[in-house]
């Protein structure tokens, strides 16, 4: 006889068993520990437990009407107990009453024809042996001890031979975690995730920095710059709003702190922008704002596998923006520029004869590059630029090898502009002052 009983999830079974036979204040067992020889009844008559397993591996099949892989497991059972029939007991145990199963028996009377001694309204046996997922399964020898508690896939002929065989079988330990508490946030070890997006306020005690998991094809900078790579996890710790906004909108290619590539819109100045740019802040300190304002935050995000930095970061942008009371999105306006053109003949006829990419730089100073076009060279010079930005309107578009000396205070992102422009200048460019419109990230409120 067919029926039809559907397909439940493990994980959803444990919510329908009732709590209170999910008692942890009481005596349970484990593997290792005696069975008490208690009495259940069976058909109204008194059975002691040491009949089932004397000379014999018993198996206690935790079971209920309602759960379809208990229900498949019952046949199996009864199988395995025809065919070890001096060696094999089970006893399938529920705690609901016997008139639901006898009600469930009328619609499947091949379950009630198994050749299977079935205990209604169990509580003792729950008791010794909580658990909060079914079907469950207690394995006892022949000594009454217990060697195994499993889920039902381990019932298997091979390990029922085992079982008989050696008083003892080496399986997966079946543990239910009894204190789960699905209104409680979900507690998880720091690497035990597939995949995760954190988002908190500012930590005291850590520094402000970064990392991520980056495979590069090339020269990581060049590569960063031009979207050649794949990305796997961004950890960023106690950065400030507008960092995390830049990097997420701009895929990583703008410098966390270019504040001319960042606009706020927003109503209260105070929470979001740092005191260092927002002269009317009542924040006097960097750390005063971080602690008491909005404007700075831990986030990671963290996927199964590498992606491309197009997918990654709108991921990011889209965290950022879900997440907080503000949104950012790229716009373009109008602002001072400095603006790279041809202004002799020989810079449009620029050349490359090398063979690969390469930055020539030393001690943080730069002094030329190698088969770079002109828009890769300007954008390298912006990564780490925080003031003005330099815009190609050049007509050069293929790859160049110049010799150019300039440096950047790392740590202010301050450019030193009178040396490059005197490079440029000797190659027959011109870096001239300007108003053009550049995108920048606008942050609005909600």
């Amino acid at each position: 006889m067919k029926y039809n009983i559907g397909i439940y999830s493990l994980c959803l079974l444990m919510w329908l068993i009732p709590s209170s036979l999910i008692a942890q204040d009481r005596k349970t067992l484990k593997i290792g520990d005696h069975l008490p020889d208690i009495s259940v009844y069976i058909d109204g008559d008194a059975v002691k437990l040491s009949s089932f397993y004397e000379g014999k591996v018993l198996i206690l099949d935790f079971w209920a009407t309602w759960c379809a892989p208990c229900i498949k497991a019952l046949p199996k059972l009864a199988a395995l107990k025809s065919e070890f029939p001096d060696k094999l007991s089970v006893l399938p145990l529920t705690y609901e009453r016997r008139n639901t199963v006898e009600t469930f028996f009328t619609k499947h009377e091949d379950l009630r024809r198994l050749d299977l001694p079935y205990l209604f309204h169990d509580s003792v046996l729950h008791a010794l042996f909580p658990h909060r997922t079914i079907p469950h399964e207690v394995w006892v020898n022949s000594a009454g001890v217990v060697i195994a508690i499993t889920g039902s896939d381990d019932i298997t002929k091979e390990n029922i031979k085992a079982a008989i065989l050696n008083d003892k079988v080496d399986l997966h330990v079946k543990r239910d975690v009894m204190n789960f508490n699905a209104q409680e946030p979900f507690k998880t070890g720091d690497s035990d995730f597939i995949f995760r997006s954190v988002l908190t306020g500012y930590r005291p005690g850590l520094p402000g920095g970064g990392s991520a998991d980056i495979k590069y094809n090339g020269l990581p900078m060049l590569s960063h710059l031009s979207g050649d790579y794949k990305i796997r996890r961004i950890f960023r710790f106690n950065n400030l709003l507008s960092g995390l906004f830049l990097w997420a909108a701009f895929e990583g290619k703008v410098a966390y702190a270019n504040r001319n590539r960042i606009v706020f819109e927003v109503k209260d100045s105070a929470d979001w922008v740092p005191p260092n740019i927002y002269k009317g802040s009542p924040y006097k300190t960097m750390d005063e704002f971080s602690l008491k304002g909005k404007g700075t935050y831990c986030y990671e995000l963290s996927l199964p596998g590498y992606v491309s930095p197009e997918e990654f970061y709108s991921r990011m942008l889209n965290d950022l923006n879900k997440a907080l009371d503000v949104t950012g999105r790229i716009e373009s306006r109008e602002m001072d520029c400095y603006v790279l053109v041809n202004k002799r003949e020989v810079s449009r006829h620029l050349k490359s004869h090398t063979a690969q990419k390469d930055i020539l730089a030393k001690f943080g100073v730069v002094n030329g590059f190698r088969k770079m076009t002109i828009q890769e060279i300007v954008d390298f010079i912006n990564f780490d630029n925080f003031y003005d930005p330099i815009l190609n309107e050049t007509v050069n578009s293929e790859p160049v090898d110049i010799d150019i000396n300039y440096n950047i205070d790392s740590q202010h992102g301050v450019l030193n502009i009178k040396r490059l422009q005197e490079g440029f200048a000797r190659l027959g460019f011109e870096l001239i002052k300007a108003r053009r419109k550049v995108e920048v990230v606008v942050i609005r409120d909600k």
